[in-house]
């Protein structure tokens, strides 16, 4: 990624760390710090990323209604003082079943 090109990038993300590994375009942090930290955080995640203690989970790669279900179910578990964990799971399965 060229150095022009990663800097647009980086100036429209605003915050985001690129999964990228070539990409070092984060601004200096000068004159704001949520640049500093976002530049910060992108050294932290590719440190991770080079000594392989970094993983994707890949739920990026969910079909969007799966997806959908997945994040409600674990709200569902996570919110609810006593959540039903068969009941989520089954919810979840239900939307692989039926389908895209």
């Amino acid at each position: 990624m060229s150095e022009h090109y990663g800097h647009a990038v980086a100036a429209l993300l605003n915050g985001v760390v690129i999964a990228n590994l070539s990409f070092d375009a984060y601004p200096e942090a000068d004159d704001d710090p949520i640049a500093g930290l976002t530049r910060e955080l992108a050294q932290i995640y590719k440190g991770a990323m080079r000594s392989g203690a970094a993983r994707f989970d890949g739920s990026d790669l969910l079909p969007p209604a799966v997806e959908a279900a997945f994040r409600e179910g674990l709200m569902q578990y996570i919110g609810e003082a006593a959540p039903d964990l068969d009941a989520i799971l089954a919810a979840i399965e239900a939307t692989w079943q039926a389908g895209p």
